[in-house]
């Protein structure tokens, strides 16, 4: 685990446990406001959240999803899976977990930041 991935799951467990987000079969679902500022667009959206901790070969996924009736995320235009392996995550303020990154393979995307907020 090198020292961004290490930072990232600490600052993702801190955000977790400040909003008690697990539910009672370890779970972590919740619905959040999510905004996005993504190559030059500013976005928000109302929707779940899921987080696993430790799955396959990734650690700190978060996946947005969307809620029946909701109109889809455009994944051509907005990021909607992320990992702690390759992103930066850093809880902000004990309120606000912002994620960094940069898709290389979509210039659609490139340079982005996430806020994920419980609601």
């Amino acid at each position: 685990m090198d020292q961004n991935e290490t930072k990232s799951l600490a600052h993702l467990n801190q955000f977790i446990e400040a909003f008690k987000l697990r539910d009672d079969n370890g779970n972590i679902i919740f619905p959040a406001t999510i905004h996005f500022n993504v190559n030059g667009r500013a976005s928000s959206l109302q929707t779940d959240v899921h987080i696993s901790t430790n799955a396959y070969h990734y650690s700190g996924t978060i996946f947005i999803s969307n809620k029946d009736g909701e109109d889809e995320l455009d994944i051509s235009l907005y990021p909607g899976m992320f990992h702690a392996n390759y992103q930066d995550y850093t809880f902000v303020d004990g309120k606000t977990l912002v994620i960094n990154g940069c898709d290389d393979g979509n210039k659609n995307i490139g340079t982005y930041i996430v806020e994920i907020v419980p609601v």
